[in-house]
């Protein structure tokens, strides 16, 4: 697990720094900006955020050269040092200061502030159970899921994330000679509130917690009593990295841990690593 957080985290910082586009100098309603992205245009307009995220002004490109530009501030008063992230209003590149949108978990957004798209997860799980005997019998296994996705920002960099869809728990061990196994699949529904702390036009990482809601759709066990099982919750701790690829495409990558709360009879954890496709809308 620490592995993987690390990766995800290392993923967020290299990107952020490799693409920043930074303000340089302020100079009256004007600015000089470093590195923009490649595609920036005259006329685009971006946010200017803090290091919290915060947005502190709306500006507009006037000039691109070598990789630099000039944009022209039009609310707001931004400083040396704070980083652009893409605007777009109601109509476009004409936008106004009114209709300012800001990003969140799933990657640069529209006006709308929400993106969509589905995620093919694999799980390391394990359980813990008693049997009649009374003997704790230790379980591990892996699974795999499908899950759809749907992003809101809520605000600034505070935003939600909801996933329904396919999942599965499947473990096995062995006692005493006697191998025992539980294969759970699940119709799942999960809320996430996330919080973006690295937010740049390739890239967006984030951080969440929250519940999922787990109804039993197929359940086959020798170690616990399949008979009361049909509906389970999770607690959820994530990690994610939102990999943007064109201005209305990302790659979404998250990292879930869920805890299964603990019974007379067994406990469960599940490691979930997830990768798919996202959409603005």
């Amino acid at each position: 697990m620490k592995t993987i957080i690390s990766i995800l985290f290392a993923m967020g910082l290299v990107v952020s720094s490799a693409s920043a586009q930074e303000i340089a100098t302020v100079k009256g309603n004007r600015a000089i900006v470093n590195s923009v992205a490649p595609g920036t245009e005259v006329g685009d307009r971006f946010l200017v955020r803090d290091s919290n995220g915060k947005a502190k002004a709306l500006v507009e490109i006037k000039q691109v050269k070598n990789g630099k530009a000039v944009v022209q501030i039009l609310k707001g008063k931004p400083s040396q040092g704070q980083l652009l992230t893409p605007f777009k209003g109601a109509s476009g590149k004409s936008g106004t200061a009114s209709t300012i949108s800001t990003r969140g978990a799933g990657g640069r957004s529209k006006s709308s502030g929400s993106t969509w798209g589905a995620l093919l997860g694999y799980s390391m799980d394990t359980m813990s159970a008693k049997p009649g005997t009374g003997t704790s019998i230790s379980m591990t296994g892996s699974s795999l899921d499908l899950s759809g996705f749907y992003n809101r920002i809520i605000d600034g960099s505070f935003g939600a994330r909801v996933l329904a869809g396919y999942e599965t728990l499947d473990v096995t061990g062995s006692e005493g000679g006697t191998t025992y196994s539980a294969k759970i699949g699940y119709l799942g529904l999960q809320g996430l509130l996330t919080y973006s702390y690295v937010n740049t036009t390739s890239a967006n990482a984030w951080v969440g917690a929250g519940l999922g809601f787990l109804y039993a759709l197929q359940k086959e066990s020798n170690v616990i009593d399949t008979a009361k099982l049909t509906t389970n919750q999770t607690i959820l701790v994530s990690l994610g990295l939102d990999y943007r690829a064109s201005s209305s495409f990302f790659i979404p990558m998250q990292f879930d841990y869920a805890m299964f709360p603990d019974t007379n009879t067994s406990k469960a954890t599940q490691m979930n690593f997830r990768v798919g496709i996202g959409y603005d809308f």
